[in-house]
Formats: C-alpha cells, structure tokens, sequence
C-alpha cells in the first residue's frame, strides 16, 4: 500500500550500513515518497550541490568512514537559501545521542534510533508525517517535542526545565506548545 505525504515527495537517504539503508528506503517508498539512497555524507552532500531541485527531506546516519558528518549536512541545508524547505532527520546509535541538542539547534527535525525493523520505522515515520504540515513554521513545535523525549531521558532534569522555559518565552501565546 502507497500512501503519499502532503509535504514530502522527494527524500534522501544517506546511511553507511546497506541493512539500514535498505529499509530507510523501502519504508519510504511505501509512504509514496521518491528516494535516492547514498553511503556516504560526502556523496550526498556532493548530490546536494549539484541539484537543482532540493529534496524535501534527509533521513541520514551521524557520521560514515569519510570523516563527514550530519553537522556538515545541517549546516549546509542552513547556509542555503534553496533549502529552507528541506528537513532533517537524524537514524542515529543510542551512543551517538549526545549531539541532539546542538543538531536541533541547527534545524534537525527528529531522530530514530538505530538499530530498527522496518515495521518499526515505518510506524515512527508514518507518525511523523501525520504531524507535518504544509507550514513549515510549525515544524519547531514537532523538532521540540522529539528533543524534548531526548532530554526527558537524561538524569539531569535542568536541559528539560531550560527547554521549557525557552518555549514558554519564545511562544507566550501558545501554552500548549
């Protein structure tokens, strides 16, 4: 069964484990979205540079063997103007966690964890589409919530209070955010 995203058409997935790779794939074109998959951060962020129309989305890995990594990509996709609709999503090792504050601070849009069946990243995506709109301001408010599960998950409960409170100040009309 195809199903087809409002918003995302076409994706990238960049991923150095062909296993990972392969289901990121596979999941996506049975949510109806258009795929290219690569190995390599290097050889995406060449496709990145080269094409003309930016893909809607990015599913990618931390970092692969050629010393890229997904700070590069967010920065990128930042610096670039034809990519302000383009959003990020990290498939990352529970021992890799550590950078999420700073990637969502970058514009990472959510993460999931690796390692994953394709049911079980068909059911996260699939959850994650049913809450991106067409606005893509709103996306913020869908970024804070998986880095709100990330922070929920620390022992130090101060990153989530100062979470909170900078939601609270940045959208004090928008209690429920």
């Amino acid at each position: 069964m195809s199903e087809t995203s409002n918003v995302f058409k076409k994706a990238i997935v960049i991923e150095e484990r062909t296993d990972i790779r392969t289901i990121a794939k596979d999941v996506l074109k049975e949510l109806g979205i258009q795929s290219i998959a690569f190995d390599s951060i290097k050889d995406g962020l060449a496709y990145l540079k080269n094409e003309e129309k930016p893909p809607d989305w990015i599913l990618t890995c931390v970092h692969t063997p050629d010393d890229a990594n997904v700070i590069q990509i967010l920065r990128r996709v930042l610096e670039d103007k034809k990519f302000h609709k383009t959003r990020i999503s990290l498939l990352t090792f529970r021992e890799e966690l550590a950078l999420l504050p700073l990637a969502f601070e970058l514009g990472l849009l959510s993460y999931h964890v690796k390692p994953f069946t394709k049911g079980e990243l068909l059911e996260e995506l699939r959850n994650l589409l049913s809450q991106v709109s067409e606005d893509y301001g709103l996306h913020g408010f869908l970024a804070a919530d998986y880095l709100r599960k990330y922070l929920s998950e620390l022992e130090d409960p101060k990153p989530l209070l100062k979470l909170e409170e900078s939601l609270v100040n940045f959208f004090p009309d928008k209690p429920e955010c």
